[in-house]
């Protein structure tokens, strides 16, 4: 049984990504009517762990929209992490694709797919002076500013005589994540960022609604930036 596998660069191949900002609202409408389960593969998991709460997934984002993207409270490292935690997910479209492997502390498990996962988790936007840029590719705390999808182009499985690199576009969870990216991009659009001297277009794409809102992000405001 396969049990584990090397994602993206961890098979020389990378990832593909999708970055985009979209309500609460919009958000869980993306997933309507679709075969799809939210699974905790960020660390080990309680050995009655089947998988994660569609409700408290959407709370959770709820939570981190209004907290942390546009919320005006100063929060410390600690407080921000417990509320941009639960936001760091991942997706598979069948419950019996995972497997659980036992730890040695049996009061604990850990998650090991037998399919490529699509991973949930915020982007950042961070403003390069030296090259007068607005890059998506760094982790910058202060610049959190919506959800990313992520899907390995390659996979390598870890635990197999002759390990081979396969290429994922043949699994259901690709269907998936195509099938998410397409019904963000009929509610949203590529973005726009004005500063006072340049006009940046950096990718990611943004809801119409989530516009009229994202710009009291803090990050935007400090740097002068405004969403279009």
């Amino acid at each position: 049984m396969k049990t584990g596998y090397f994602a993206g660069l961890g098979s020389g191949r990378g990832w593909i990504v999708f970055n985009f900002i979209l309500t609460p609202e919009e958000l869980q409408k993306v997933f309507d009517g679709l075969k799809y389960l939210f699974v905790n593969t960020n660390s080990r998991v309680e050995s009655d762990y089947t998988e994660s709460s569609k409700q408290n997934y959407f709370q959770a984002y709820k939570n981190f929209f209004e907290q942390i993207l546009i919320g005006q409270q100063s929060l410390n490292r600690q407080d921000s992490w417990n509320i941009e935690r639960p936001v760091h997910e991942s997706i598979i479209d069948d419950i019996s694709k995972v497997f659980y492997r036992e730890l040695d502390d049996k009061a604990y498990k850990m998650v090991e797919p037998l399919e490529p996962l699509i991973n949930i988790t915020p982007f950042y936007l961070q403003y390069l002076a030296d090259k007068d840029s607005l890059s998506v590719a760094y982790l910058n705390e202060k610049g959190i500013i919506g959800l990313q999808l992520q899907y390995p182009k390659y996979v390598t499985w870890y635990d197999t005589e002759n390990p081979k690199i396969i290429e994922t576009n043949s699994f259901e969870s690709f269907t998936l994540f195509k099938t998410l990216v397409e019904r963000i991009k009929k509610q949203a659009r590529k973005a726009k960022v004005q500063s006072p001297t340049k006009l940046f277009k950096p990718n990611f794409w943004i809801s119409e609604s989530a516009v009229l809102l994202i710009n009291k992000n803090k990050y935007l405001q400090e740097n002068g930036f405004e969403i279009k």
